[in-house]
């Protein structure tokens, strides 16, 4: 099912597919949000990143194993933002502006679902924003939607 325009994505939500015989879409997340792994671990397997060079390391290594990816707008005390951190991930970037940890990092092929407070503060063009409080539905339908618009 796709989300009409502005329907609120608590009324309706497909759970997102399964993969490798059953098991749950994992999702790398880089969030302070604690409240996120009870809401969210019922339907995903959730990876932590405590910071944005551990994000980094796990998605060079990892990238293709990730349904998606959400990020804190404001990562507090980090040097990347979760905006810029988006955009590095969407390969819009140059490595030459970026610190060490960061360069060279594959495209992610996947929603970056960024979460945020007020998300009339963040730029249209960095992707999805999610709202907080992050809820299954919100996540589920953000990423289905990707999912939809970005078939080939």
């Amino acid at each position: 099912m796709t989300r009409k325009q502005g329907r609120d994505a608590s009324q309706s939500w497909t759970p997102p597919p399964q993969s490798d015989a059953g098991a749950r879409p994992r999702l790398v997340c880089l969030t302070r949000a604690a409240s996120l792994v009870p809401a969210l671990s019922s339907v995903y397997d959730l990876i932590e990143a405590r910071h944005e060079r551990a994000a980094c390391a796990l998605l060079r290594a990892r990238a293709q194993e990730f349904a998606g990816a959400l990020i804190d707008v404001d990562l507090v005390g980090a040097e990347l933002d979760g905006v810029r951190l988006s955009r590095i991930l969407r390969g819009q970037v140059p490595d030459a502006e970026l610190p060490a940890y960061a360069r060279q990092l594959p495209t992610f092929n996947a929603p970056v679902l960024l979460l945020a407070e007020d998300p009339s503060r963040v730029s249209a063009d960095v992707g999805q924003v999610i709202t907080r409080p992050v809820t299954l539905p919100a996540v589920t339908v953000a990423i289905n939607d990707w999912i939809l618009s970005n078939r080939r």
